[in-house]
């Protein structure tokens, strides 16, 4: 779907919107943990907005972005700058750059592959900054077609709750440094009665506490800052 087109006709924005949402996570996580960097690349970066954000936050820092999609370069390549560039490219296996810092949001999800992806990709980068989403939730089993949903829509093999994408990291390479949930689900609600209601309700149960929600209700996701071993 991704060298089709067919994702880019069921998701016509690429989620660019979430995007400056997206890059205040990231920017704060490594200022969290003071990581120092000169360079830093996005892998499956899409239509690039994460990039475009840090690039303007750290304008002496250079950013690239990497996608396989020709349609998501194609949206990315138009806000190359002094110091971000957009490659049509499989990073973990074309490219032989060394990261100091990678960002791999809301991608291993997709890749076929996804143990070998991240083995390859825990060689290439020191830090690598995850936002991974949290199918796997109590509502999701007892309605199934929630999570077929997600993967027509926007293609997600593989599903994973809190404690599973930890674990993948570890199994492939990784020491954690810092996991938080977040709450795209509250920043962008869907819309309509049942979705206003299930935000209050998601509201409600992410102030007890975050994890519950995920591991109740869905549609929260994983912010990792892992260090490859």
């Amino acid at each position: 779907m991704y060298f089709s087109g067919d994702y880019l006709l069921l998701n016509p924005t690429w989620d660019a919107e979430q995007s400056p949402w997206k890059a205040k996570l990231v920017q704060d996580l490594l200022e969290k943990h003071q990581i120092v960097f000169d360079k830093l690349s996005e892998i499956g970066c899409g239509a690039g907005q994460i990039l475009v954000k840090l690039a303007k936050i750290y304008p002496a820092k250079i950013f690239v972005g990497f996608d396989i999609s020709p349609q998501a370069h194609e949206l990315a390549k138009v806000f190359e700058s002094e110091n971000l560039q957009f490659k049509l490219c499989d990073f973990v296996n074309g490219s032989d750059d060394k990261q100091e810092v990678v960002i791999c949001a809301d991608v291993f999800e997709h890749v076929d592959d996804y143990l070998g992806f991240l083995r390859s990709l825990s060689k290439k980068s020191r830090y690598t900054v995850f936002h991974i989403p949290l199918d796997i939730s109590m509502i999701g089993v007892l309605i199934p077609e929630i999570i077929l949903k997600t993967r027509r829509k926007v293609g997600h093999l593989h599903y994973f709750n809190r404690a599973t994408a930890e674990a993948t990291l570890e199994t492939c390479g990784y020491k954690i440094i810092d996991s938080q949930i977040t709450a795209g689900c509250l920043e962008f609600p869907d819309q309509g009665a049942l979705g206003r209601t299930l935000w209050l309700i998601r509201k409600v149960c992410h102030y007890v506490s975050p994890s519950f929600a995920a591991l109740l209700l869905g549609g929260f996701s994983l912010l990792v800052l892992a260090e490859s071993t």
